[in-house]
């Protein structure tokens, strides 16, 4: 037997991971702590109608996702965006993701404000980032460990976790 790994965890991560260490027959048992499998991709009923939520779209720079996809039979589900703009639900609206924001992370104040993505005193705080020394890695800081101290709880929330899941 080539072995046994167990994953914590069924997001996209966890179940990438597995089905490459399948396709090497390696023994392998995925553990989730949920119901439900596929992390922050899921699809939730709207009165009765069908929404997906969590993380709709990739950042492609690489050859090894689009494998990924093309190894899944998943190339022709494909969507490539038309330009129409990016928005995230936030505040009880869908609200423009601003110019300049990459990863959900703003560098421009005055068009995160316009936006209404985050309040005043969100877009307030997320200028602190201009002025805080630069920051010091971990071991394996999460997103949420260097974009919080940064910018603020509401650009993680509102902005880049809508967007990286």
């Amino acid at each position: 037997m080539a072995g046994s790994t167990l994953i914590i965890g069924s997001g996209i991560s966890g179940l990438a991971t597995a089905y490459y260490l399948r396709r090497g027959a390696s023994s392998v048992t995925v553990l989730e702590a949920t119901a439900h499998l596929g992390g922050k991709v899921a699809t939730v009923d709207v009165e009765g109608l069908p929404v997906d939520v969590g993380p709709d779209a990739f950042l492609s720079r690489g050859a090894d996702l689009r494998q990924l996809i093309d190894d899944l039979g998943l190339t022709d589900d494909i969507i490539e965006p038309q330009g129409g703009g990016s928005y995230i639900w936030s505040r009880g609206r869908l609200r423009p993701i601003p110019p300049g924001a990459a990863f959900g992370l703003p560098d421009r104040l005055v068009p995160l404000l316009r936006s209404g993505l985050l309040s005043p005193a969100g877009v307030a705080r997320a200028g602190f980032d201009i002025v805080l020394p630069a920051t010091k890695s971990g071991s394996d800081p999460s997103i949420a460990d260097l974009v919080r101290p940064r910018f603020g709880g509401d650009v993680y929330h509102r902005m880049v976790e809508p967007l990286l899941g």
